[in-house]
C-alpha cells in the first residue's frame, strides 16, 4: 500500500477534474487502482482523512460527467463471438454468467497470449477457476512444507556430522 499523502490525493483529484478516468488518475498520481479502492473503502468505514478525500473525488467526478460514459464506451469496445454468441464483451459475458470486470481482465490476457488464455477460459465460470486456484495454492503449500522438511533434514545432518 502507498502512503496517503496530500500530493497523491491532489494529483488524483486534479486528474479526475481534467477528465481522466479513475485508472488514468491513479497512474498519473503513481498509485495503483487497488490502493485507491482501499482508500475509498477506508472512507466508507468512516476514517476521517479518507472521508474528506472521497468527498473531493465525488465532487471532481460530478464536474466531469464523461467519466461514466467512458467506462460504458469501454464495455462496448471489444466485439467477441464465442459459442455462436456475438456482441460486445459485456453482452457475451452476461450471456455466460460471468461478470464484465472478470471477463474484461481475462480478455486482455487472452489478447496478449491467446494460446495460454483461450476464449473458453475468458468465459469460464468463477467456480472452475477457483478450483484451479485452490489447487495451485495447495501445490505451493506442499512445496513450502517440503522445503521446510529439507531444511530440517539438512540441520539434522549437520548436527550428526558434528557428533
Amino acid at each position: 500500500m502507498y502512503t496517503f499523502t496530500d500530493e497523491k490525493k491532489l494529483a488524483i483529484i486534479n486528474a479526475i477534474r481534467d477528465s481522466a478516468s479513475i485508472p488514468e488518475a491513479c497512474k498519473k498520481a503513481g498509485v495503483s487502482v487497488d490502493t485507491f479502492r482501499h482508500w475509498i473503502a477506508k472512507a466508507k468505514n468512516g476514517t476521517a482523512k479518507y472521508v474528506e478525500f472521497r468527498k473531493e473525488v465525488e465532487a471532481a467526478k460530478a464536474l466531469n460527467p464523461q467519466i461514466g460514459n467512458k467506462a460504458w464506451d469501454r464495455r462496448l469496445k471489444y466485439k467477441v463471438t464465442y459459442k455462436g454468441v456475438s456482441g460486445s464483451l459485456a453482452e457475451v459475458a452476461k450471456k455466460f454468467k460471468v461478470s464484465y470486470s472478470l471477463a474484461h481482465n481475462r480478455y486482455l490476457k487472452h489478447m496478449s497470449d491467446p494460446a495460454s488464455y483461450p476464449l473458453s477460459w475468458v468465459f469460464r465460470p468463477v467456480s472452475r477457476i477457483q478450483d484451479s486456484m485452490d489447487e495451485i495454492t495447495l501445490q505451493r503449500d506442499i512445496a513450502k512444507n517440503l522445503a521446510s522438511i529439507a531444511e530440517s533434514l539438512s540441520r539434522i545432518a549437520e548436527f550428526c556430522d558434528r557428533e
